[in-house]
């Protein structure tokens, strides 16, 4: 939305005559929810962080990667499953 379309918004919200219950209501979904755990500044760090790596050449190809996440999901699934029952192993 443009900020003429905001204004106008919040302009006509508060000319509505509404109860506390309905205010908080109203408040609950005009909320953006967080899609991310990380503040834009966080991202921020992280893009150039990433740019930085690339341009130094600092970064592992595609057959590293899965050769590493070979080797741990090899000794992830090479253990023997363990299961509580009672404080006893079974």
């Amino acid at each position: 939305m443009t900020t003429i379309a905001l204004n106008n918004l919040w302009r006509y919200l508060q000319g509505l005559a509404l109860t506390e219950k309905d205010r908080k209501w109203l408040a609950g979904k005009l909320q953006e929810p967080s899609l991310s755990p990380y503040t834009q500044e966080e991202l921020d760090s992280m893009i150039k962080q990433s740019e930085q790596d690339l341009k130094d050449e600092n970064y592992r190809d595609v057959d590293e990667l899965f050769s590493e996440w070979d080797e741990e999901s090899s000794t992830f699934f090479a253990a023997e499953p363990t299961v509580e029952y009672n404080s006893r192993k079974v």
